[in-house]
C-alpha cells in the first residue's frame, strides 16, 4: 500500500483535485535524487522545505512506515526515530489532524 516514487506527469486537474503526490515538487526530479545515502540525504530534504505537501508526504511514509528515501522532509534515520519515541501511534495522519490526505 501506499506511493512508492511520484511519477513525471503533469496533471490536467485543479490543485483542490489533484493528489498529493501530484502537487509535490520532487515529481519533476529523477526519484534517484530522493533515494540516496548519508549526507546526500539532507540536501534531497532541502526541496522539501518549498514543498506544499511535506506534511502529507511525511504522514504517507510514517502511516506507512516507508524505511527508504526521503519522504516529508525526513531522513530515513528521522523517520525511524520519530517511529520509534512514537510506537502507539496508529494514524499519524489522525494525530496530525489531517481529514484527507487524498487518494494514494
Amino acid at each position: 500500500m501506499g506511493i512508492n516514487v511520484p511519477g513525471d506527469f503533469d496533471s490536467p486537474l485543479p490543485a483542490e483535485q489533484c493528489t498529493w503526490v501530484e502537487r509535490a515538487l520532487c515529481r519533476t526530479e529523477h526519484p534517484d535524487q530522493m533515494f540516496v545515502r548519508g549526507a546526500a540525504q539532507r540536501e534531497a530534504a532541502a526541496l522539501c522545505r518549498r514543498c506544499p505537501v511535506i506534511v502529507q508526504c511525511g504522514i504517507e511514509a510514517l502511516d506507512n512506515a516507508i524505511e527508504y528515501g526521503v519522504w516529508g522532509g525526513m531522513t530515513e534515520r528521522q523517520r525511524r526515530a520519530l517511529l520509534k519515541r512514537h510506537p502507539n501511534v496508529e494514524s499519524w495522519a489522525d494525530l496530525m489532524e489531517i481529514d484527507s490526505i487524498g487518494p494514494t
